[in-house]
């Protein structure tokens, strides 16, 4: 601890070298604190840069053997590459990440797709995609395989549900539109049911884009894109034949002529609303849930902490594990998947300006003293298992987060003895109050930490946004956007009126043609695909009165496991995201 170091001031002057060492830079997004320089010590090491060249590699390979694609200079790549790696700086090993995704995309010709088909057999031989399969072999399973993805899919927290027994101004969905629903989606017509008595029991969840009302949108090489702040009204059948089932969407915030009601009885129309609720869904996960709120979130807490606890503070051997390559990959979205004529740039509708505008708002209105998963499903009323009786996030987030505030309780009592000592520690405090300065983290809402308790607290978050929150939000996102017409990052044709062709060509003029196709696919199969050091995996502790708390943390993960293991035999789609030999222990993709 600092007040028990015999060396202070080589301690301080090391510290203050730290500081200089790691400043803020907030020009990008505006506002948010990230670090402003990549150090020797952010390059990841050989294990990692194998990693970046096996996906490559993968992605070299996939695209060469891909007849849909216009082959010109794409070579398949070895992990030879990573003695390339080797030798560059950190910033340019960070700018190379994503060569062969974007080298790919440039050299694929442009193309309409002929079919639906299309889509799912792109990525053929790169790594199945369940729901692509899913929905080949029972079709009809399509509109339930629609409602899962709000639960099982990229951003667990998409849904909220209505319980002031009515449904916003804005959106008048009526009892027509329900019995019209529900006769297209139940073969009996679900008789009993009605949109009165579903809002009376708490059975209707709202899906809303409102953040991305009013938003610009660009173009691709002259082709527009389009954009909407949906709406979708989602409920949880009476006899429970299935988690979720969507009722109606409405592709915008005011209701029009040009943003008519639909429902799943309206065919092709419904379709192509379905992928502008999933667009705008998409958009707002990449912006906050994933950069935001747990990229940039974590990458606050590192330089923080990194600027004000000693290599030889406890917290340091705690947190450590825990930022460990996250200021390098969070470099590689900042300077290439949010940059101007970045990845985002091309794949979403919005201008990327308006992207890092999400990312800020997100940060700027999370407060860190509720940002835990019990907290964040209460507000949204996702908590009571009653009324949604199926939510793999919440069934196997909530365990995590219980273990590791038992782990983290644990080993900070092993230093700090009472909660005096919490307010003796002259680091802790700098660090906790740099977190909400303006020349520090700009976090809103940080709690003030004069207990064990709190700090046990806060410490889990740190831990828990950097593991579990973001394989959470990351690694689902190329079994759902891997398959393109399931979470779209573009569409390219105005949002559908009555007027709109009830036909499949209606569909597929909106969705992305192959180069963009190429982008998106490899864009998430990349994010997916890269996993080291699980969660619980930490190297040895020097300090052996945490072995007995670490074993405890270790047995409680392998009981979960074998929980998680357990529940997805039942799910309609795989949820192993969670699985904790899956989890990494930091954000490193």
């Amino acid at each position: 601890m600092p007040q028990d170091d015999a060396f202070p001031t080589i301690r301080k002057q090391l510290l203050a070298h730290r500081r200089d060492e790691r400043r803020y830079d907030y020009s990008s997004p505006v506002g948010v604190a990230c670090l402003a320089e990549l150090q020797l010590t952010d390059k990841p090491g050989p294990d990692y840069l194998l990693k970046i060249a096996e996906s490559n590699g993968a992605v070299s390979h996939h695209h060469v053997g891909q007849r849909v694609v216009s082959y010109r200079d794409s070579q398949p790549a070895t992990p030879v590459q990573v003695g390339l790696y080797a030798a560059m700086s950190a910033v340019e090993a960070a700018r190379s990440f994503w060569d062969a995704t974007t080298t790919a995309a440039a050299n694929t010709a442009r193309r309409p797709a002929s079919s639906l088909d299309d889509y799912a057999d792109f990525t053929e031989g790169l790594e199945p995609i369940p729901l692509a399969r899913r929905l080949r072999e029972r079709p009809s399973e399509r509109d339930a395989l629609f409602g899962w993805q709000r639960l099982g899919g990229p951003n667990p927290f998409a849904l909220s549900r209505l319980r002031d027994d009515r449904l916003p101004d804005h959106f008048p969905v009526r009892e027509e539109h329900f019995r019209r629903a529900l006769s297209a989606l139940c073969p009996d017509g679900s008789p009993g049911d009605s949109l009165s008595r579903a809002l009376s029991e708490g059975r209707l969840f709202l899906s809303d884009c409102a953040a991305l009302d009013g938003v610009a949108t660009t173009q691709n090489q002259g082709r527009q894109k389009y954009t909407a702040a949906a709406m979708g009204l989602f409920l949880r059948p009476l006899d429970r034949s299935s988690a979720l089932l969507p009722v109606a969407i409405q592709c915008g915030q005011a209701p029009s002529s040009a943003t008519p009601l639909f429902t799943p009885a309206d065919g092709w129309r419904w379709r192509l609303a379905q992928c502008f609720l999933s667009l705008g869904e998409g958009s707002i996960h990449e912006a906050a849930e994933h950069l935001g709120l747990t990229h940039l979130l974590v990458e606050a807490f590192a330089v923080a902490a990194r600027r004000n606890l000693a290599s030889a503070h406890p917290l340091t051997a705690l947190l450590e594990p825990h930022f460990e390559h996250t200021h390098f990959i969070n470099y590689t979205a900042r300077h290439s998947l949010i940059a101007d004529g970045g990845t985002l740039d091309q794949l979403m509708p919005q201008p990327i300006a308006a992207t890092r505008a999400l990312v800020a708002s997100a940060l700027s209105n999370f407060d860190v003293g509720a940002g835990d998963p019990r907290s964040r499903l209460r507000a949204l009323g996702l908590l009571d298992a009653d009324a949604l009786p199926e939510c793999p996030y919440r069934e196997d987030a909530l365990p995590h987060w219980d273990s590791l505030l038992q782990w983290v309780g644990d080993y900070l009592r092993v230093y700090y003895r009472d909660d005096a000592a919490i307010s003796a520690d002259a680091e802790l405090q700098s660090f906790v109050a740099e977190l909400s300065a303006q020349d520090g983290g700009r976090l809103r809402g940080v709690p003030e930490v004069r207990s064990v308790d709190a700090l046990t607290s806060l410490v889990t978050l740190v831990i828990f946004t950097a593991s579990v929150q973001h394989a959470a939000v990351n690694f689902p996102q190329y079994p759902f956007m891997g398959y393109v017409p399931g979470i779209p990052a573009g569409l390219y044709a105005p949002p559908p009126t009555l007027a709109t062709p009830d036909a499949e060509a209606s569909l597929l003029a909106a969705l992305p043609e192959s180069d963009l196709t190429v982008l998106q696919a490899y864009t998430v199969y990349q994010l997916s695909a890269i996993r080291l050091k699980p969660l619980g995996g930490y190297a040895p502790f020097a300090d052996p009165r945490v072995s007995d708390p670490l074993a405890a943390m270790r047995s409680r993960l392998s009981s979960l496991e074998s929980a998680i293991g357990d529940r997805e035999a039942s799910r309609p789609l795989p949820y192993p995201y969670l699985l904790p030999s899956l989890v990494p222990a930091s954000i490193i993709i």
